[in-house]
C-alpha cells in the first residue's frame, strides 16, 4: 500500500505546534526599554531539529532588496514555500562593512523563521513609543558624544596650566620642548583631550633629558 504524502501545510502546521512545546527563552535584552526578544540562536536548534524530524528543509537567500526563507518538502521537492522580507540597512557601530552585512544576515534569518515558526514576540517591541525611546536614546548618546569631543578639542583652564608649569619647574623641561611635542604655540593652548597626556609624560620625566629623549 502506498503511504499517504502529508503536504507542506500540513508540515508547517504541526512544526508550528512542535516548537510550542519546546522550552525556548528569549536571552536578548533591551536595557534601555526593559523587555527581552529572542536571539537567532534561541530557537533555531529546535527548528532545525523539528524540520528534520517533519523531512522540511530551509533555504535562506538574500540580495539587497529582499530576504527570503523558502520551505522545501523532502518528500516532494516540487512542493515549495516562499517566505519573504524586504532588507533594510543595518549599521552597527564601530563595525566594518562585512560585520554589517552579517548583521543583516543575522537579523533577517531571525525574522524569517519567526514568521515561519510563528514565533511571537511581546507587543513592546515594536510599538511606536518603544521607537520614540530608542530614537530619544540615540539623540542623547550622540548630543553626549559631540559634548565631549567638543569639550576635549578645548584649550585647558588656567588652573590646569599652572599644573603643567609646576611640573616643568620641577623637571627643568622648556615650554618650548611641551608646545613642539604637542604641535602648539603655547601650554595655554594645550586641549582638555590631550591634557592628561601632557601630565603623564611630565609626572614620568625625572629630568629634562629623559623628555627630551
Amino acid at each position: 500500500m502506498e503511504k499517504e504524502q502529508i503536504s507542506l501545510y500540513e508540515k508547517l502546521a504541526a512544526m508550528r505546534v512542535d516548537l510550542q512545546n519546546e522550552k525556548i527563552s528569549k536571552s536578548g535584552m533591551n536595557s534601555y526599554s526593559n523587555f527581552k526578544y529572542y536571539n537567532l540562536d534561541d530557537f533555531l536548534p529546535a527548528c532545525n531539529n523539528i524540520a528534520q524530524k517533519h523531512k522540511v528543509f530551509f533555504k535562506f537567500n538574500i540580495d539587497k532588496e529582499r530576504a527570503e526563507l523558502v520551505a522545501i518538502n523532502i518528500e516532494n521537492t516540487d512542493e515549495k514555500e516562499v517566505f519573504a522580507i524586504p532588507i533594510s540597512e543595518v549599521t552597527v557601530k564601530g563595525a566594518n562593512s562585512m560585520q554589517n552585512i552579517g548583521a543583516v544576515t543575522t537579523y533577517a534569518r531571525r525574522y524569517l523563521y519567526m514568521i515561519v515558526f510563528e514565533i511571537a514576540e511581546s507587543d513592546s517591541f515594536d510599538t511606536e513609543e518603544s521607537m520614540k525611546k530608542n530614537e530619544e536614546e540615540e539623540r542623547l548618546r550622540k548630543e553626549y558624544e559631540e559634548k565631549q569631543l567638543e569639550m576635549e578639542r578645548s584649550p585647558i583652564a588656567e588652573i590646569k596650566v599652572n599644573m603643567i608649569e609646576k611640573e616643568l619647574a620641577r623637571t627643568g623641561v622648556s615650554e618650548e620642548a611641551v608646545c613642539k611635542r604637542y604641535n602648539v604655540k603655547a601650554i595655554n593652548e594645550i586641549t582638555e583631550g590631550k591634557f592628561p597626556v601632557v601630565m603623564k609624560s611630565l609626572k614620568a620625566t625625572p629630568t629634562k633629558q629623559g623628555f627630551e629623549e
